[in-house]
């Protein structure tokens, strides 16, 4: 059956069996094809703008350089369909299935593929803008559907999880947002990224990586985040400080001791001022600057100032990471 170069303006094509058809350069502004199936289909340079396909089954369609605009393939089945160099504009792909399609130089501005199913999909010179939407914004981080809904496990290979499958859409969607200077997005998807391996280790036993990830998460999130190394500094540097006060404190070249021996000093000035100067102290241990006028006086603080300079080093070399990356982007 074909229909090239027709005008078929709002036709219904509904609940129809179409394998095969071919609709090349058809004009088919606002077409129904609700619940069809056109598997193997030829929409090749057709005009289907504004066209519904929801829940359709377009199994390797061919859409390359078909107008798409503002088209619903909610709930469609696109698996391996060909979309190259399309214009996706506003088009639709909530739920729907687009494993092993390719969208090479499409055009998908303002597209929204919430929930779609994109394992292994080809995103290559795609054109996306800060309204093209991959995930539900509610969410505090981008979940796709393979992390969040383990029964898409049934339209993935036997020896993929949806865990490994969600690394991979990460992975991509970062890559795509690189690309199209979206690096707050691609930050977001390097995140998920990153907590979707982190919980696959996990999933596996294999508990080694999983903690360094785990880590890597609390410390830097993941290497995206200054404020939560800076935290981490402030706490390290607080909680060194006041250790410093109650386990012997620390003493000047005259030999004064600045410790807190007894609760009580907390209600004088000179028992804040000790406290002020043994974070003084930790302030220089963790910077490893040391401050030659002052040094531990016992073992107790001896100890924390080894644990606390090794601790700084990393911390200033994980704040130096960080920073790296944000740059790069």
């Amino acid at each position: 059956m074909s229909f090239r170069r027709c005008t078929l303006h709002g036709a219904s094509f509904e609940m129809s069996e179409m394998r095969g058809v071919d609709f090349t350069d058809a004009n088919l502004r606002w077409a129904d094809f609700t619940d069809a199936t056109s598997i193997g289909a030829d929409f090749t340079d057709a005009t289907p703008i504004g066209a519904a396909f929801t829940n359709a089954d377009l199994r390797w369609t061919d859409f390359r350089d078909t107008d798409l605009a503002t088209a619903d393939f909610t709930d469609a089945d696109l698996q391996g369909a060909k979309l190259s160099e399309a214009n996706a504009r506003e088009v639709s792909f909530q739920h729907a299935t687009l494993q092993d399609a390719v969208l090479m130089r499409a055009d998908c501005r303002g597209a929204d593929f919430t929930d779609a199913l994109l394992y292994e999909t080809v995103f290559a010179d795609t054109r996306i803008n800060s309204t093209t939407t991959f995930y539900d914004p509610a969410e505090t981080r981008p979940i796709c559907i393979y992390e969040k809904d383990p029964t898409t496990a049934e339209k993935l290979p036997e020896d993929i999880s949806p865990l490994e499958a969600a690394h991979w859409v990460y992975r991509r969607l970062e890559s795509l947002h690189e690309e199209n200077a979206l690096s707050e997005v691609a930050r977001e998807f390097h995140i998920s990224k990153e907590e979707a391996e982190r919980a696959l280790y996990k999933d596996r036993g294999r508990y080694g990586p999983w903690a360094v990830k785990t880590l890597m998460w609390y410390l830097t999130k993941h290497g995206e985040s200054v404020k939560r190394v800076l935290i981490w500094w402030g706490i390290v540097i607080l909680t060194a400080g006041l250790l410093f006060a109650g386990l012997g404190g620390v003493k000047d070249a005259t030999g004064t001791n600045y410790a807190i021996t007894s609760l009580s000093q907390l209600r004088t000035v000179t028992g804040w001022q000790d406290i002020l100067m043994n974070i003084y102290f930790s302030v220089t241990t963790f910077s490893t600057i040391m401050d030659g006028g002052l040094a531990p006086a016992g073992i107790g603080t001896r100890a924390i100032v080894a644990v606390e300079s090794i601790t700084g080093a990393l911390l200033v070399a994980l704040l130096v990471f960080v920073l790296g990356r944000r740059t790069a982007r």
